[in-house]
């Protein structure tokens, strides 16, 4: 790519547009952004892009664990572990120096949420199940008294 002045016209009469992606250096020419940020061609972010492409997989099929858990029953179970595993995932990406993905913060998120539904439906089943017994007993010792 040959170097551009940034404060070259093109044949139209208006300044020439930047690149894509890039931006003027102190030299009149085009600088492409600093390595990791947005933008920024693959294969920059010091050596870690495998891992990042992991940990991105990784939080796209937490994220997905949890909801479908959810929606199929099995929350008690993917709660839990989405919830662990999203807290792992978000300490993995700041390791690497870098904010956590929001597939991340969603599987984290998600697996609290989860388990607190979980747990909710737990104590209620067990509340309604005492009542239940609280009012079958009441029951037995009315007809006990009356007869």
């Amino acid at each position: 790519m040959t170097q551009q002045d940034p404060n070259a016209w093109n044949q139209q009469g208006g300044p020439q547009p930047q690149p894509w992606g890039t931006t003027p250096n102190s030299q009149g020419g085009w600088a492409s952004p600093p390595a990791g940020a947005p933008g920024a061609p693959a294969g920059q972010f010091g050596g870690a892009d495998a891992r990042v492409t992991k940990l991105n997989s990784d939080s796209q099929t937490w994220m997905i664990v949890a909801l479908v858990g959810f929606f199929f029953g099995f929350g008690w179970i993917t709660g839990p572990l989405t919830w662990y595993m999203g807290s792992k995932l978000r300490k993995d990406y700041a390791a690497l120096g870098l904010p956590a993905s929001s597939n991340a913060e969603i599987a984290y998120w998600a697996g609290i949420v989860v388990t607190g539904l979980m747990v909710f439906g737990v104590v209620i089943a067990i509340v309604a199940v005492l009542f239940l017994f609280g009012l079958g007993a009441t029951a037995i010792g009315a007809a006990a008294l009356a007869g």
